[in-house]
């Protein structure tokens, strides 16, 4: 996964939400009055959540789930694999509706709606904050795969075992094998990792087969 992409996508995000923060108006009416300051906050909102749409996309691409056929899906996808909440994933496709207003303009666009939508910038703080704790976890998570890749076969079997992580419709010299054969992107290996009920358990019994 791209991680340096999403984080430059981020910045990118902050940098569109801050010159939001600085010229957005203190109410409707001091909205409504201004022409320039609309037009500008129209086309930040807008390219704010086109930052979503793409960080999510590299997500997914990077966990090779593919690009889905409507952009929903990508909230959908990534509530799934529980980097986002089913909350969040709500809250994204409402933006997404609304990008979609701005965009093709359906009808005239309600100075209401965009300044409703000026005071709900938290929800891209939202969505950056779990980004970036999916990130963190995921990097936690590689650290661990590749201290398992450095073990012998039988300490890897023991891990499963004290894990009490079983295995279906597979047998353990098999799920060894693709573990060696694939390494850090191994199916195995990340079952072993998300499978474990207490990472500080599986991290106490990885330094013990490591002295």
């Amino acid at each position: 996964m791209d991680e340096k992409k999403i984080l430059a996508k981020i910045d990118e995000l902050d940098s569109y939400l801050e010159e939001l923060n600085n010229i957005m108006p203190g109410s409707l009416e001091e909205y409504e009055t201004s022409i320039k300051d609309k037009r500008a906050c129209e086309r930040l909102l807008q390219i704010s959540i086109e930052v979503v749409l793409d960080i999510g996309n590299i997500i997914l691409s990077g966990l090779k789930l593919g690009l889905p056929s409507e952009e929903d899906e990508v909230f959908d996808k990534l509530s799934e694999k529980q980097i986002i909440s089913k909350k969040g994933a709500v809250v994204l496709k409402e933006m997404k509706s609304f990008r979609n207003v701005l965009v093709h303009k359906y009808g005239i666009v309600n100075d209401e709606l965009v300044f409703e939508n000026l005071n709900r910038l938290n929800d891209f703080s939202d969505f950056k904050e779990e980004i970036l704790k999916y990130l963190k976890l995921r990097q936690k998570k590689e650290e661990i795969g590749k201290r398992i890749l450095k073990l012998g076969d039988k300490q890897i079997l023991e891990l499963f075992d004290r894990m009490n992580i079983k295995l279906k419709n597979i047998s353990m010299k098999v799920a060894i094998l693709e573990i060696r054969k694939i390494g850090a992107e191994s199916a195995n290996l990340g079952i072993l990792i998300d499978g474990a009920k207490s990472k500080e358990e599986l991290l106490k019994w990885i330094k013990s087969f490591e002295k």
